[in-house]
């Protein structure tokens, strides 16, 4: 998908093929483990993040609309959003992120059509992320 929309943004654009993708993105893994209870927010969305749940629950609302995430499911964040997140009441729930800081105006990318952000992840994705982080 990211290749996909940067052909459309080099397109629009005219950046020439030998440019990097890199040379318009910065990105930025971390992850934190939130306390039975734990909430987080409100927050407007600055990048586009991939948050990914490896145990607990997590409910995200995103402009007010609620959205229930599970371990092993992730949930995509669009800039200017605001989020609230809340985490498990009973145990601790454990989730790391992506974001990628788009350093050329996000209005000459697509916007993807999809109404929900959130998305199982694929066993493979699972274990590429365990092994490496």
């Amino acid at each position: 998908m990211i290749l996909i929309e940067h052909s459309l943004f080099q397109a629009r654009r005219g950046v020439r093929s030998h440019e990097s993708l890199l040379s318009f993105i910065q990105c930025t893994l971390s992850g934190r483990r939130f306390p039975p209870g734990g909430r987080f927010g409100p927050r407007v969305q600055q990048d586009y993040q991939l948050v990914l749940l490896h145990t607990g629950q997590m409910t995200v609302y995103i402009d007010d609309v609620p959205h229930h995430v599970q371990p092993g499911h992730a949930v995509l964040l669009k800039l200017g959003h605001v989020e609230h997140f809340y985490f498990a009441k009973q145990q601790e729930t454990w989730h790391r992120w992506i974001a990628v800081h788009l350093k050329v105006d996000p209005d000459a990318l697509s916007e993807s059509t999809s109404d929900s952000p959130l998305k199982p992840l694929s066993i493979k994705v699972q274990i590429i992320w365990m092994k490496y982080h």
